[in-house]
């Protein structure tokens, strides 16, 4: 699991420790969902997971962050647990998905000849422009 937050952020454990989560770790984009995130686990509640962005200096990758509080002695609030899970190879799948979605779609939309589809009963149910 080390390992695994090594190559996620980009630093080791040792290195993490002090630094600031949102400004150095999390891409700008993704800034105010994570501190919604926190904002939320700060007052006491768990928050639901969201897809965000983390930049290192060598890579980006994409993350299910979720957050929960974290309790003190007094049973205050004095933090928040984070858990992220590394969705990268699924999120360069379904971009890659959308862009084939994409080509297909011009190419019905300008093909020279008619395409269309027929159901069962024989409908047409499709029809290129």
């Amino acid at each position: 699991l080390i390992a695994k937050a090594e190559q996620l952020f980009g630093c080791s454990r040792g290195d993490a420790i002090g630094r600031t989560f949102v400004s150095e770790f999390i891409d700008k984009e993704s800034h105010d969902q994570v501190l919604g995130v926190l904002s939320k686990a700060y007052t006491g509640y768990n928050s639901d997971k969201v897809e965000v962005a983390i930049q290192t200096k060598e890579s980006r990758c994409q993350v299910l962050l979720s957050a929960s509080p974290r309790y003190g002695t007094r049973a205050n609030t004095i933090g928040a647990f984070c858990v992220c899970q590394d969705i990268t190879a699924l999120w360069q799948t379904n971009l890659e998905k959308g862009r084939v979605a994409d080509d297909l779609t011009r190419l019905i939309e300008h093909a020279n000849a008619p395409l269309f589809g027929v159901d069962v009963s024989g409908h047409v149910t499709e029809w290129n422009r």
